[in-house]
């Protein structure tokens, strides 16, 4: 059976179609990218705020503080009493007592002392709060990278747990400050080991 030339043309033409409609179908795979060479990122996520909750360290210091505060305030306590003492002897003195002048001198000297002890106290305990709070997040800081490094983490990032209140006033600030505002499967929350690092 004679084929005319014009009909194989047309078969050939209709076969390279087939073949690239096949190719394109919706349930097909897309062509394959070259990507082997994209690095793959490991992520985690650390809760700071439990972390620092949880640190037996940061505990520590609480109670140090704690009783530093409870002995400054007694010593302060002390000298307010002498002075309410010398206030009531005061009030029983007659105006023209002979030791009421030295009275008076001494009264004013305690309330000197024990505004200067409340503000000295209230100093120190700022500046020991400040100190214990920059040192813990130095440790936290240092743990997380030693974790991160040996566990080959691309990214740690810091989440948090509190809800994001609908309050505009405070909305924008509590967005601000977040450094995770969605966290999805493929992140690792490293929170829990990093506590117990801290606290072995």
């Amino acid at each position: 059976m004679f084929i005319s030339k014009p009909f194989l043309a047309g078969v050939a033409v209709l076969v390279l179609a087939a073949v690239v409609f096949a190719f394109t179908l919706p349930g097909s795979p897309p062509a394959a990218a070259d990507d082997a060479g994209i690095p793959q990122l490991k992520i985690a996520v650390v809760n700071v705020g439990e972390v620092l909750e949880k640190m037996k360290d940061r505990k520590a210091r609480d109670e140090e503080l704690r009783n530093e505060k409870e002995k400054l305030t007694a010593e302060i306590v002390s000298d307010r009493n002498k002075a309410v003492d010398i206030a009531e002897k005061l009030g029983k003195m007659k105006p023209d007592a002979p030791d009421r002048e030295e009275m008076e001198q001494k009264l004013a000297s305690l309330h000197a002392i024990v505004e200067l002890k409340y503000k000295k106290a209230q100093a120190r305990l700022l500046k020991r709060q400040m100190r214990d709070r920059q040192e813990l997040y130095g440790i936290v800081r240092d743990t997380v990278n030693r974790y991160g490094t040996e566990n080959r983490f691309s990214l740690v990032l810091k989440a948090d747990d509190r809800r994001i209140r609908d309050n505009p006033l405070t909305q924008e600030r509590e967005i601000g400050a977040r450094t995770v505002l969605y966290q999805g499967e493929p992140v690792t929350d490293i929170t829990d080991a990093i506590i117990k690092m801290l606290n072995k």
